[in-house]
């Protein structure tokens, strides 16, 4: 009756008041008055650890999978999750739970959601693993990502010169500063696009006026 009052004296004011759409089993859902289940409020209200999986991995609502995911702790229920749940942002909100390198790395080699793969990719920190999913992974897009996040312009350049997926070579050449590794680039990769791509980086007027003068190539030539 309290509750009921409150409600009567808010709209009486003009203010709305939200009605709870759903509160069980550990699950509370607020509304709006006027939008109803498009602006709605999600909250776990259980604390029991194996209720809060069973809601994350069970609930037929996306929105409350994914709120209940942000509670739980167990990484075995969270890879679970990050593998086999229906709706790609609760897939995405368990990975951004997970820590452990190796499962990452897995995530975002098998994963067969793609946003899964880019969101384990922005959590591997590891360089050496980054530049083997830069290599090798199945899909360009992943590769790509891993190569926004290696740190070390060496690597970068072994990326520009052998990876197989042309517009990852020439996302690793345009992460590179250093004037020895682009002229390098510029002068040898078998990738037009990617000798042009270093080429823009490139600084030294004297080593820009020797390809203008003798590269053999007439695209390289007006980049230069």
């Amino acid at each position: 009756p309290g509750g009921a009052a409150l409600c009567a004296f808010v709209l009486l004011a003009g203010a709305g008041c939200a009605p709870v759409l759903r509160n069980e089993n550990g699950v509370r859902v607020v509304g709006d008055i006027v939008e109803g289940d498009k602006e709605r409020r999600v909250m776990i209200t259980t604390h029991d650890p194996s209720k809060v999986a069973q809601i994350a991995r069970n609930d037929p609502d996306a929105e409350v999978r994914r709120t209940a995911v942000r509670e739980v702790r167990d990484p075995a229920v969270l890879r679970a999750i990050a593998e086999t749940d229906p709706d790609p942002t609760v897939r995405v909100a368990a990975v951004e739970r997970l820590k452990d390198k190796t499962v990452l790395i897995d995530l975002a080699t098998d994963n067969t959601e793609p946003l899964a793969r880019l969101a384990a990719v922005g959590r591997i920190k590891d360089q050496a693993a980054l530049a083997e999913i830069a290599m090798r992974n199945s899909d360009s897009m992943i590769r790509r990502a891993a190569v926004e996040r290696v740190k070390s312009e060496r690597v970068l350049y072994d990326i520009a010169m052998q990876n197989t997926e042309p517009f990852v070579r020439i996302a690793a050449a345009s992460r590179i500063a250093d004037q020895d590794l682009l002229t390098a680039l510029a002068r040898t990769n078998s990738e037009t696009q990617v000798r042009r791509a270093a080429l823009r980086a490139v600084t030294r007027q004297e080593v820009l006026a020797d390809f203008v003068a003798h590269d053999p190539d007439r695209e390289i030539r007006k980049a230069a």
